[in-house]
Order: C-alpha cells, then structure tokens, then sequence
C-alpha cells in the first residue's frame, strides 16, 4: 500500500491521537505515529508546498549518541543525495529544525515494506522471489558499490515496496558511520540479527558484509519464517526452494568463520547467481515468410550440392541466428534493402510486393572470419526467418517489426559511434597510462652487490658491475632481507661502484640483517600507485562513478555544460579587480565545471580566496578540496585563506612531515601535526576525569596516576604486538608478483591499509617511549622503571593491579583504568579517526596525486574542487581530485609549461606501440576544456598587479597579445637606481668566447655564467654601499639547460657568503620555478652558435622564465643568435624587438671585454 492507497480506521485514529509536529518553518506538518528506527524516527507528512505525501526522517538526540546522530545525519544525507537509482529511496530535502533541535530528512513516501509483503505471500522459488525482490535489491546494492558506498543494515524493514511492486532499498544512513566518532560508542547496538555477519566491521570486508545481508534477507523471505539466529539461518537455507547452483551461491555468501569465502562485492555476486539461476525460457520468436529468387536458389545449390527443398533448408539454417542492416539508399534505385547476415552468406532482401514476404534476391559468400566480423555491427532481428511457419498477415507484421526495429538499431548506431568517438578521449588516456606503466617496468633495475658497509645510519654497497650506463642515482630501492622483509631506501650518491643509500623513514629493516651480498632492485611502488590512483579516477568518471556522476559526459562534451542563472555576493576581499569579481561570479553561480585562466602576475591566488572564503560563507559545511600540481601554490593560496579567515576556517593539509617542498607557514595544517594536539586534549581530559574520580572517593592521585601509567604502557605494548602481526601477514601480499594479480583499486586499497599500519606503528613506538617518561614521575627507582619498561604486557598489568585500591572503589577505578587505558591507546591513530579529522575539516588541500594518499580520500566528498596550475596537470592527474567533487574550477594558464613530456616514451617505441601521439602526451583537460566551454564557463584574468609595468608591458605584447593590463605603481625605493632599466638585455653578441659547449645531452655557456656572477656582485654593492641603505632583495638565477644550471650555481655558492644584499638566490630550471616569484629574475640564454634553437624556441618556458620577476628582468645571452636562429617557433626574436621599441623601458647593452 503506498501513498495513493485509502488509510484504515485503525490507521486514522492513530493519525488522530498523535501530536503534529511541524518542521521547516511549518512546510512539512506529521501525520500519526512514527516508526522508530535505529537512529532515526520517520513519520508520514504532508509537504505543504507541494501537497505530496513524504516520508520524514527525524534525528532524534539521545543521552551518550549526539556525536553518533550528528554524524548519522551529514552522512545519510550525503549519501542518499549521490545514490541516484530506481531502487533507492529519493531524497528530496534536508536541513535542521532549530524550533524542534532536530535534524531531519524528507523522502518519497512509500507505505509498507518487505515485513507486510512476507506477511501475504510466500515466494515459491528462486525465480519468483529473484524477479519480485532479489534483482532490485542487488541492482541497487551493485549500483552503491560501484560508488564505494556500503549499506551494511540490509534487512526487510530497509526494503520498501511501491504500490506497483517495486523495490526501494532505504536508510542508507548507517552506512558510512565509524566507532571512532565518539569513545566507547560502536554501531554494534543498531546491528540487525540475523542478517549482519559476526566479524567485527573493521573495514577489512564492508562489501562482503552486505553480499551475507541479502543472502541472509533471501532465505528468510524465501522460507517464509522469522528467523532470529545464524545457526537458524543456515538450517533454513538448506530446505528453501532454490535450484542447487543457487544454493551453493548464497552458502558461500553465508560464511561465518571466513570472510573472504563470499563474493567479494554485489557486483561479483550478481554475476554468480546469474551464472547460477536457470535461464527462463525464451518466448517463441515471430515467424517472417521467406521466398527465393532463382538467383539465390542457383548460387546456394551449385555451392552446397543441394536440390529442391534441401536448399531451403539449408538457407532457414544458415539464418537460423539472423543479423542484418538497412542497405544504404542506391541513385536509380527504388524500394528498400535488407541485408542479413548468416554463418556462410550475405543474403540481400527485398519486401514482396504482398508485402508479407522477404525475398532473397542476392547471396554472397564470405570467409568465417569476416562474416563474424560483418555480424559484430549489425542488429539482432529477434524474429525467424522460415518458409513455412506463418499466416501471411502474421509474417507481415513481423516484418513491420523488424522494419522498425532496423531503423532505431541505425538512430542507435549514429549514437554509439558517437559514443565511440566520445570514449577515444578516455581511451588515449588509459593508453598513456599503460604507456608510462610499461615504461617503469622496462627502467626497474635488479644489480648485484658483492659487500654491504654500514656508514653511520647510511647503507653503503658495492656492487659487482660499475653501474655507469644506469641511472640508479637518486631513486628509491629495495633489498630482499629473507621472508617477506624488505629494506627500503633512497640512493644519496653513486661512487663508481659504490652506492650510498639513506634508508626511508618507513623502513624496520636493520642494517646488519640484510645478506652480506645479494641484490639491489630499484623500488617504483610510489610511481605504481601514483598511476593506479590515476587509472582509478579515470574509470569513475568514464562509467559514471564519479561523485558527480555527470563528470565524464562535461568533459567529453563541454560545450554542452549547463550555465546555471548569475547571482550577486557581497565580497570579502577589498579592492578586488573587476576581472576577479567576474570569475566568482560566475563560480559562486555553481557550474558544475568551470576554466579560470590567470597569467601571470594576475591573482589566481586571490580568485581562489575570495571564492574558497564565498562558498563557505554561503554553506559553512561545504567541503572545499584545494589541489594544485605545485606545493608552492598550493601553500600560496592555503597561507592567503587561512590568513584572509582570521583563523577561523578549519584547513587540514595533506603531505609527508619530511617533504621539504611543503612552505613552512602551513606545516601547522599538516595532518601529522594535528592529530597530537587534538590527543593531547582529548588525553588531558580523559585523565583530568580520572584524577576527579579518585579525588572524590578518597583515593591516592600518586598511586592512581602511578596505575594508569603502567595500564596505559601495557595497553600500548599489546596494541603495537597486534599492528606488528598485522604488517607481517601484509607484506607477502606487497611483492610484485601478488601485487599484478590485483587490480588497480585493489592495489590502492592495499598501500592505503599498509601505509596507514606503518603510521600507526611509528606512533606507538614514539608514545612508548613518552609513557616511560610519564611513568618516571611516579616512579622513584630507576630499577623499578627499567623493569616497567622492559617487562611484557601482562607482567605491567600485574603491577597495576598491585598499586590499586583493594576496596570497593579501587576495583571500579580497576575497570574505568582499564577502559581508559585501551581508548589512550587507540583514540586518534586509526585511518577512520584521521579520515574523520579529514571529513570534518572545511579546506583540504594537498597535490593533485597527494590528496588520494590520505586516509578516507576514497569515500570522502567535496563540495567543491579547485586545481590550481591545472596547466601543468596531465588529463589523468587532474581526474584523481574531480572524481572526488560535486564540482570544480581549474585555474591555470595554457600560456605557460605543459606537463613533463618524458621522451623515452617515443624513444622506446611505447608511443607508437600504443598507438598514441607526441601530442597525446603535451595534452591536458585544462586546453581540452578551454575550447569547448562555454563563454560563461570560461574566464580570463587580465589585471597585472606582480610585475613591475616596464616588466608587465613586455610579458603582456610578447605573449598575450597585449591583453594584460599592469597596475601603474612606483619601483621598489629600496631597489629603484640599482639598474639602468626594468628590464635589460645583456648580449654577448660581440664577445669572442661567447659560444655553448654540449655536456652529455645538455649545454653550457661560461662566458654567461662569468657575466652573471659579475652582475650579482655589482648589484650586491650597489645595495650595500649606495643609496639604499642595506635593502635585500630575493633573486631567481634561470636556464633552460641542466648543466648551465650546475655550473651557475657553483659560480655563485662559491660567492655567496660575501654578498649580505640577497635574501634567498635561488638557481634553478625554468620549469621548477613556475609558480613562484623573485624581486630579480636572471635569466641565462645559454645557446649561441647552434643549429635551431631548441628549449629556447618553447613559447610557454620563454613566458615563465621572464614573468618571475617583480623588480627587475635581466636576460644574458648572445642576442644576434637568438634574432637570426631558423625556425618558425622563436618567441625570443619577439622579445628583442619588443625591447628595441620600449627604449623608456627596456635596455640592450651589448658586453665587451
């Protein structure tokens, strides 16, 4: 009975006893009684907007769950808002209730569930119950899973039935709620017996646990009984009416003592049980009237050796699984044609002129191969094709039929081969992938070392062969330790024969434990999971499975991106440019996807703070996820938001603690430095507690404390002995070879457990070492701590026990000490508590790739994503956030660096293997999206506020087509006279060694080093001694050329202590710079005398390299070279002219000696 149906007396009365309640400022009003859910109460009410009937789901707040229904409500929501399928609940609205403190939930209202149907029928097989109940039940479970989320209470009461028979699986809410919410509270009391399993939900088999709750709601409906127990359960299952596959199928999904017997997921299990179940039987096809032409009858008689009747036969035969399509209308000639395919021919057919035939009037031969191939494109016809067998009308509407059904089979053929058009996108970028995938494997290394020195906490191995012609310098390594051991390390230095290995922070192998010769293997398993996570992402968003499902439809046809109505905002930010206020406009209108382009100098990172700062004014609980493919904009914009916020937005950053490259002002942000300040209080109260308790029972705070800590010490000790087991039985699953028989998700979620048990591990051992320093204070011998510290768990308890009070209240302090001790020793550590500390936080920001790494990156959701530098980002980089948000802004600029093409792709033939072009490899969503969204979708920052203007002017004519427009302001007093002009070029056109020289597959020009050298030191005087009294100024010495780099920064560091003038010097590529910024940039051509130009001619790192600067630009090279190389591509030719027509400006002064 649904909503539509007419209510009982019973039902009216108890509509008429109960108390209306009202919700939303009265738009929702209660009808009746509630039924009380495990968290939750529902009522039927009326929408009084709308009129409609809805179910509203009504949060109550109990004593000791707050945090449980505050949490079961956000997620709930979340939830049931991404599951959109024809077999779950609809969400229709949500919010809290300040009048009735309630949270609360709206929902299509369905009256009876799966309880009232058992109630008046029994199924009376597989197939009945398979049909009425089972398939949407699991279609919706495959649906849920496929988007990592899982039920977990899959019981009767949780599956609705419309009035039309169809299934809703409901209360999704419970699914994604962890014990780590609050201290001593677990979701064990709102499981459902018997359809949970018995395994504690760890996360270690979530899917499987709701494969055993449908096998469990299965036989219970399939039996007709009410079945409390497991042990009743599987006695019931052997006396339902299935067929003995299918029993074999829900047996296994019933294990109770091994987990991983069942069906890994309701996508395994529905292919099983449709492997298992009997095939109903198909219904008898239509019959369509054949007749042959004398042509065909010839062709088939002379080449089969068959006469009369054994010719139709064999033709009826040959069609007996028919495909055909539409013959292409021929000039001249009337009519319509039909081909159908057989196994041996090509048969042509013409409607008779009766109408109620098919004459065949052409039969042509092919070879099984290419008639397969042929039949592959072509429709099923879903009829049979016979001489006999039909009524002339009969025949005649069945080729109507399939008239018809040719014609949508060629609409739908246009679709899918525009659909196969749209998927060549994911295509290229899934072989790309495989490309670099092929490519690591081909670079892994596997060298002999014939001695092994330990030097200092450095590993150093000599190998058997000089490893000259590898290039093992650098890179992480591996070394077999017996077992399933393995030492992990980073190479420092390569010495000859000698390697110099760092071991890694999550190394536990000694030294002394490895093989005194042996082999040393180069490690990829960051850059494996790196391109798992990356494969990941591109499957969800390809099928769907994105978090906005929508994703991959966007990108494959931007053009077709929804441009949502404008809306107006109060800014937060003062002064604002008008470019700026435009693109949050438009984001803040909630586009789904949406392309900011920020040249330089134009404030990307104040676009992204006034919209990060926007969003959450507008929903305090969005979750905004900033990515960027640079730690130095990422931490730009991070430092600018915190900042802009006073504090008050709660940002988390994703990163290692040892990663240099995160900036120092958002290391406070970093997870690792978080979680001890949140144990530090919520252990400072925990104890406080206790203190309390003691104090008011008479109790002695010195013993007492002495108690806890030695409680607390043991309970730490049993918990590191279990991670150490639990990483043991790991690691044979982390070798290569069991790691290729995993796919790429099961790969992920695999380093994701591991990594999270290692954290785990190192934090137990640090707060070992913190409990023997507590005990210390109440401990007065230092034989008595030794022992503490050196003796096993139990013995720690023993003496526990003997500190404690032998009354009444001693032995409740026993128990509460206990209790506390167990919660110090697990509150803060697991993955689900850091994934809450993630879930709760407003910002999360971390690298493209970075953010996956976190614990609970794939089941937590964003609001919103914003990838700044999206530019520099590979499509398949960028997916990795996407997939994760309801929508996103890619901020970059097309004019700058693309992403690292690696040219051992082409030089090793992968490209070409693959199928895959150079271009493919310079591609990024960023450039595909520019020119396909639509205007409104697509804004450009314009105002230059960095650079001072001479600096701005020229970046603006040379490469944006004067478009920029700098912000008129004065020199820098401190720097103003240091040079002659903003912008200078120093040519060493006219010096006699002024010519490069090749170093391996590099360059170095020493006449431009000399120069640059010479430079720094007149400026340092200049700032020293003359007018500016003191200034420091920061500077970014450039090259396109790795040798020129290491030559430019011995010259300088071997200065360096005499100049007092410069801040920071920063000597480095181009292409590390991006995103940064220097009071003074030097940029150092290089190339002279050469045929072409090479780096020199890329537009994008000519751009970078000369928009760094803020003050001041000087660029060193041989300028009659660069204005005279060949080639089309010489963005260096337009920078001198644009030089030569700014004399106000710009400078050319050509060096002699």
């Amino acid at each position: 009975m649904a909503s539509g149906t007419k209510p009982t007396m019973a039902v009216i009365a108890d509509r008429k006893d109960a108390k209306k309640l009202s919700f939303a400022k009265a738009r929702y009003i209660t009808r009746g009684n509630p039924r009380s859910g495990g968290l939750a109460s529902v009522y039927q009410a009326m929408d009084t907007d709308s009129g409609d009937t809805v179910a509203l789901k009504i949060f109550r707040a109990g004593a000791g769950i707050d945090t449980v229904i505050e949490e079961s409500f956000r997620r709930e929501v979340q939830a049931l808002s991404d599951l959109r399928h024809p077999n779950i609940v609809r969400i229709l609205d949500s919010g809290r209730d300040e009048d009735n403190d309630a949270h609360f939930i709206t929902m299509e209202w369905v009256e009876q569930d799966l309880r009232a149907v058992a109630e008046k029928e029994r199924f009376s097989d597989w197939a009945e119950y398979y049909g009425a109940v089972g398939k949407g039940v699991l279609d919706a479970l495959v649906f849920a899973h496929s988007r990592s989320t899982v039920h977990r209470d899959i019981k009767p009461s949780n599956v609705l039935v419309t009035d039309d028979g169809a299934v809703k699986l409901c209360d999704f809410g419970i699914s994604k709620i962890r014990n780590f919410l609050a201290p001593g509270v677990t979701l064990a009391q709102f499981a459902s017996a018997p359809y949970a399993p018995p395994e504690q939900d760890d996360g270690s088999y979530s899917y499987s646990r709701d494969v055993f709750a449908f096998a469990a709601l299965s036989t219970v409906m399939l039996s007709g009984q009410s079945l409390d127990s497991h042990a009743k359960l599987l006695n019931a299952l052997e006396d339902i009416p299935v067929d003995e596959p299918v029993r074999q199928v829900l047996r296994r999904s019933l294990s109770l003592d091994v987990p991983s017997a069942r069906p890994t997921n309701a996508i395994v299990l529905l292919s099983e049980l449709e492997r298992a179940a009997p095939v109903a039987p198909l219904a008898a096809l239509p019959v369509v009237l054949l007749a042959l032409t004398q042509r065909v009858r010839g062709i088939v008689e002379y080449d089969m050796a068959l006469k009369g009747d054994l010719a139709e036969k064999f033709v009826e035969r040959d069609l007996g699984q028919v495909r055909g399509e539409d013959v292409p209308p021929q000039p001249g000639k009337d009519g319509r044609s039909i081909r159908l395919y057989g196994n041996k021919y090509r048969y042509t057919a013409v409607r008779s002129e009766g109408g109620n035939q098919l004459r065949l009037v052409d039969a042509v031969e092919f070879p099984p191969s290419e008639i397969d191939k042929q039949r592959a494109f072509c429709c099923d016809l879903s009829v049979r094709l016979s001489f006999v067998g039909a009524s002339a009308q009969q025949s005649s509407q069945a080729i109507e039929g399939l008239l018809e059904r040719l014609a949508t089979f060629a609409g739908d053929q246009k679709l899918r081969k525009l659909e196969q058009r749209e998927q060549l996108l994911y295509k290229t970028w899934l072989d790309l992938l495989s490309a670099k995938t092929e490519l690591e494997r081909t670079r892994k290394l596997r060298l002999a070392y014939e001695k092994r020195d330990a030097k200092g906490e450095y590993l150093a191995l000599t190998l058997r062969h000089d490893p000259a012609d590898t290039t093992i310098a650098e890179q992480d390594v591996a070394i077999d330790a017996g077992g399933a051991h393995q030492f992990k390390g980073s190479v420092v230095s390569v010495d000859g024969r000698v390697v110099l290995i760092r071991p890694s922070e999550r190394n536990r192998v000694s030294l002394d434990d490895l093989p005194e010769q042996g082999f040393v293997e180069t490690d990829t398993s960051k850059t494996d999971s790196a391109l798992d996570k990356q494969k990941i992402a591109v499957e969800a968003v390809r099928f769907g499975r994105s978090v906005n499902p929508d994703l991959g439809k966007h990108i494959v046809n931007p053009e077709q991106a929804e441009v949502p109505p404008a809306v107006d905002v109060d800014f937060i930010q003062e002064d604002i440019d008008e470019d700026k206020k435009d693109a949050v406009l438009a984001a803040m209108a909630g586009p789904a996807l949406m392309l900011v382009e920020g040249p330089p100098g134009t404030g990307k990172t104040t676009f992204i703070t006034e919209l990060v700062l926007q969003t959450l004014r507008a929903q305090p609980s969005a979750r905004v996820l900033l990515t960027s493919q640079t730690h130095v904009a990422l931490d730009n914009s991070l430092e600018r938001i915190v900042k802009q916020s006073n504090g008050s937005i709660n940002a988390v950053r994703i990163g290692q603690k040892e990663n240099e490259r995160i900036a120092d002002s958002t290391r406070n942000l970093l997870l690792d430095a978080k979680l001890p300040e949140l144990r530090k209080t919520a252990l400072a109260s925990g104890r406080a507690f206790m203190d309390q308790w003691a104090a008011a029972r008479g109790l002695q705070p010195q013993d007492i404390r002495r108690a806890m800590g030695l409680e607390r010490h043991a309970v730490l000790k049993t918990r590191l002995e279990a991670v150490d087991a639990e990483l043991r039985a790991l690691e044979p699953k982390l070798t290569d070879d069991h790691r290729r028989e995993l796919d790429a998700e099961a790969r992920a979620e695999l380093d994701d457990k591991y990594q999270g048990m290692v954290r785990e591990r190192d934090e137990l051992e640090r707060d070992l070492k913190e409990s023997i320093k507590d005990l210390a204070l109440y401990v007065e011998s230092k034989h008595d701590l030794k022992e503490f510290a050196e003796c096993s768990a139990e013995d720690l308890r023993g003496w526990a026990e003997a500190y404690s009070d032998g009354t009444s209240s001693g032995m409740q302090l026993k128990a509460l000490m206990l209790a506390h001790a167990d919660w110090e020793a697990r509150f803060g550590r697991s993955r689900e508590f850091q994934a809450a500390v993630i879930a709760s936080s407003q910002v999360v920001a971390g690298t493209c790739l970075g953010v996956m790494s976190a614990p609970g990156s794939n089941v937590i959701t964003y609001d919103l994503c914003i990838v700044d530098e999206a530019s520099i980002a590979t499509p398949t980089e960028a997916l990795v956030p996407l997939s994760r948000a309801r929508r996103t802004i890619l901020v970059g600029d097309s004019r700058q660096l693309s992403p690292f093409q690696d040219p051992e792709l082409r030089t090793q033939g992968l490209l070409e293997r693959f199928g895959l072009k150079v271009e493919d490899q310079k591609a990024t969503l960023f450039n595909h999206l520019r020119e396909g969204l639509p205007p409104e979708l697509h804004k450009t920052l314009t105002t230059q506020h960095r650079m001072l203007p001479a600096i701005g002017n020229l970046v603006s004519g040379c490469f944006y087509g004067s478009a920029l427009k700098s912000v008129e302001r004065e020199p820098d007093q401190g720097l103003a006279g240091v040079v002659k002009k903003p912008v200078m070029w120093y040519s060493t056109s006219a010096l006699p060694d002024r010519a490069s020289r090749r170093v391996g597959t590099s360059y170095v020009n020493d006449v431009e080093v000399e120069f640059i050298v010479n430079l720094l030191n007149r400026v340092d005087f200049l700032l020293q001694k003359g007018k500016t009294n003191g200034k420091q100024a920061s500077v970014a010495v450039l090259t396109g050329y790795g040798a020129q780099r290491k030559q430019l920064h011995t010259a300088i560091q071997t200065k360096r202590h005499a100049w007092n003038s410069y801040s920071e010097i920063y000597v480095n590529v181009v292409d590390a710079f991006q995103g940064r910024e220097a009071d003074m940039v030097v940029f150092s051509v290089t190339r002279s005398e050469l045929q072409g130009l090479g780096f020199l001619r890329e537009m994008e790192r000519i751009n970078v390299a000369l928009s760094r600067g803020k003050e001041f630009l000087a660029i060193v090279g041989d300028h009659y070279y660069c204005q005279t190389a060949h080639g089309a591509d010489n963005p260096l030719k337009d920078v001198i002219d644009y030089i030569r027509r700014n004399p106000g400006d710009c400078g050319l002064e050509e060096l002699s000696r």
